[in-house]
């Protein structure tokens, strides 16, 4: 009962030590165990080879295993397995026990190489148990320190804090007592009044001395937040004013200004306001003068209101008005501003009345402002409603033109008066195709005095071109080509924000593009077969139907297609004669003009001679006329290829001398051979 209650009373350290020291037992014992399988086995370990020697003892295992089960089967079935009752005529009684005591030691190798993985594997999994638990214990040990030094330190904070409120305290009550009795030292110090001011001043020193480290404490606080306040203060000021020039005109104050380009600015609206209409004279304006000043920044006066008290100033012959502006220059002010606007409108209405969407809106080119302020009152200054409408009915600029001299381009005119040729083109539609001597072209239009501009969104189809995919053909002979599928080009709908000037488009800004059909590329076939005949000894020349000229070396045409006069009389002449330019034409190679299935091979004395025809599909055919007898080397049925031989040059049937009569007949009509073959 005392044992287990000692072991019940033992402290944590304790069994923490008695853990460690039964841990310490089993590594011993396990390495022991370890170090006598590694004698006990030390001479099965040198003989194996751990990357194929374990690989055959598991391999020479696994095969006894299975030759024993097969045995076992063969028994239980009443068979015998011929190859044993071989093995067990061939092998006495010795050798099958030979051959289990083996069997037995490789087991034994087997376990005994087990054994040492599983202790390698022990010993791997504590090293990295070890590896962790060292940062482990350090992690936990260091933020368990962080955490006892925080809360000491928080501690000592709030013992500090209020053993310093605890003395503020005392410190502040003591205080409060001495105020409250000022009164009673104040009533003394008045019956003595010599003395009063001195007993005042000891009354002071006492209570500056006696409540000095409160006094001192209220001042560490109160003093950092004077200066604050007071930083605050100093900023919020200086921000708010700056230095500026106050004008005196004429002995009077007429406002704050940044500088002086601010009154030189005033002084020359001003000077348009006032000589505007007066046919050359002048207003005179007093010199101003300056004095630097320190002002809030709401008290500065821009050119505008400075103009106004400058002319106020200047002249009696003043009143307040509405001034028109366009383009930044005077043009006369008017009373009302409602009439000026109202003018101004009139002229917009009518393009207003076009806009039928949200998209479009009308402005003046120019820029047009209303300005209030003082005017002269004279009529050359001071308009009403319909001199204004009068004057901007005028026009700027007078059209310009030019007339066309022999020789002239578009491109000619538009670089003689410096104009591009899309703007030339935009004034005089249709003469980039027809323009002759005495036309007159538009160089630019009359400017209104206000120009109108009509801005919005329009859409348009354009096309997209298509890609041509080239391959090469050598069925073809090169410099020909065959459109195998036709291109189709694709098609976008752009959306452009277009400005109108005065009813003429001007310029066009892209502002969304949408495919809505996709272009569909062409495809080509392109010729690569050689011109030159390899053994032949002739060149072919290919037009660019794709024909083959018939007769190479016969170039020259003596007679042509169609009507003629042979003989003294007149015939339709149904092909071309094809000789050599110099004569000789006799022998001379006939070629297929295209490939082609021969349809007829003829041999006569009459008419067309000996002659060949071949059929080359869809209606086309072309015939081969006065061959050389012999020559002819195809046979009805017989595909040719473009630029084979298939003949020579003679003189047989009805010529005058030896050549070769061509024909191309489509449809059963022969046609002019020469568009197909040159």
């Amino acid at each position: 009962m005392d044992s287990n209650n000692k072991r019940d009373n033992q402290s944590p350290k304790t069994e923490e030590k008695s853990h460690l020291k039964r841990e310490k037992t089993k590594k011993r014992d396990l390495s022991a165990v370890s170090a006598d399988i590694n004698e006990k086995y030390a001479d099965i370990f040198e003989k194996i080879d751990f990357d194929s020697d374990y690989d055959d003892i598991l391999s020479e295992y696994e095969e006894t295993i299975e030759r024993r089960a097969q045995a076992s089967i063969d028994k239980a079935r009443g068979k015998e397995n011929p190859e044993q009752a071989d093995f067990s005529k061939t092998k006495n009684e010795a050798n099958v026990q030979d051959e289990e005591i083996q069997d037995t030691a490789a087991q034994q190798d087997a376990f005994a190489i087990l054994l040492f993985i599983e202790e390698l594997g022990l010993h791997v999994g504590e090293f990295f148990k070890k590896l962790w638990n060292g940062p482990k214990r350090f992690f936990y040990k260091a933020s368990k320190f962080i955490a006892s030094v925080s809360r000491i330190i928080w501690l000592l904070i709030c013992k500090l804090s209020a053993k310093l409120f605890s003395k503020f305290s005392k410190q502040a009550k003591a205080l409060t007592k001495d105020i409250k009795s000022i009164k009673k030292y104040f009533g003394m110090a008045r019956a003595d009044r010599k003395n009063t001011f001195i007993k005042l001043w000891e009354y002071t020193k006492k209570g500056l001395k006696r409540h000095k480290a409160i006094l001192r404490t209220v001042g560490n606080i109160a003093l950092p937040v004077l200066a604050i306040v007071a930083f605050i203060f100093t900023v919020n000021y200086w921000s708010s004013v700056t230095f500026a020039l106050k004008v005196n005109y004429n002995d009077k104050e007429i406002g704050y200004i940044a500088d002086e380009t601010v009154y030189n600015e005033a002084q020359a609206a001003a000077k348009e306001r006032m000589d505007t209409g007066r046919n050359g004279e002048e207003s005179k304006f007093e010199e101003p003068t300056y004095e630097l000043a320190l002002v809030s920044l709401n008290e500065l006066v821009d050119s505008n209101v400075l103009c106004d008290r400058i002319i106020e100033n200047s002249s009696s012959n003043v009143t307040n008005a509405c001034g028109i502006y366009i383009d930044d220059e005077f043009i006369c002010a008017i009373k009302n501003e409602t009439d000026a606007t109202s003018v101004f409108h009139q002229i917009l209405e009518p393009y207003e009345k076009k806009i039928k969407d949200d998209n479009s809106f009308v402005d003046f080119v120019e820029k047009v402002e209303y300005v209030q302020g003082l005017y002269s009152e004279d009529e050359e200054t001071m308009w009403d409603a319909s001199k204004l409408v009068e004057k901007l009915s005028q026009t700027k600029e007078s059209a310009v033109k030019y007339i066309v001299k022999d020789g002239d381009t578009i491109y000619d005119i538009a670089l003689k008066n410096d104009v591009s040729v899309d703007e030339l083109l935009a004034l005089n539609p249709g003469k980039d195709k027809s323009l002759f001597p005495g036309d007159e072209i538009i160089i630019s239009n009359e400017v209104n005095y206000v120009r109108v501009k009509l801005m919005k969104t329009e859409t348009r189809k354009v096309e997209i071109d298509y890609e041509t995919e080239k391959e090469n053909n050598p069925s073809m002979f090169k410099g020909t080509k065959r459109t195998v599928r036709e291109g189709k080009p694709g098609e976008e709908i752009v959306t452009e924000l277009v400005t109108y000037v005065d009813g003429q488009r001007v310029s066009a800004q892209e502002i969304s593009r949408e495919r809505t059909k996709e272009p569909v590329s062409a495809k080509v076939q392109v010729g690569s077969k050689p011109t030159t005949v390899s053994g032949g000894g002739y060149n072919v020349s290919v037009s660019g139907q794709g024909f083959v000229w018939p007769a190479p070396a016969c170039t020259y045409i003596s007679s042509y297609f169609g009507w003629r006069t042979l003989r003294g009389r007149s015939d339709f002449h149904t092909g071309i004669d094809l000789t050599k330019p110099g004569g000789n034409s006799d022998g001379a190679v006939i070629v297929a003009s295209l490939d082609g299935t021969v349809e007829s091979v003829r041999r006569g004395s009459g008419g067309y001679g000996h002659n060949i025809v071949i059929n080359h599909g869809g209606g086309l055919k072309t015939r081969y006329a006065h061959c050389m007898p012999g020559s002819m080397s195809v046979s009805v049925g017989q595909h040719v290829r473009a630029g084979q031989a298939i003949a020579r040059v003679g003189h047989s049937g009805n010529v005058t001398g030896p050549h070769l009569h061509f024909e191309i007949i489509i449809n059963g009509q022969c046609v002019n051979p020469l568009p197909y073959i040159r």
